[in-house]
């Protein structure tokens, strides 16, 4: 949204979450990451590989052995976001022993 709006960011567009060097986007961040990956692994959330988000959504609240599969996936995506600008915006370091004790 940063680019399509020609807000310039010093660090550029790569995400900060991961050492791939990839450009962020919503896709990316929630699913694609590296940390995104072990995150949702952590709490046993599996993805296929699918690049449509409703068919993800779908597939995940079909598939999972979780209740309440709408909720837990909008509070973690939200920890995600909340994790990543705390990596921006406060320097914090994110890493997997993070996630342990945070989820």
């Amino acid at each position: 949204m940063l680019r399509r709006k020609h807000f310039h960011v010093d660090d550029g567009y790569t995400c900060v979450m991961c050492n791939t060097g990839a450009e962020e986007d919503i896709f990316h961040l929630f699913f694609d990451c590296t940390f995104a990956v072990t995150y949702w692994q952590v709490i046993q959330f599996d993805w296929p590989a699918i690049n449509d988000i409703h068919t993800k959504l779908s597939y995940g609240r079909a598939n999972n052995a979780h209740g309440f599969f709408m909720e837990i996936f909008l509070v973690a995506a939200w920890e995600l976001w909340n994790l990543r600008n705390d990596k921006i915006f406060n320097n914090v370091i994110v890493c997997r022993s993070l996630l342990d004790t945070q989820i």
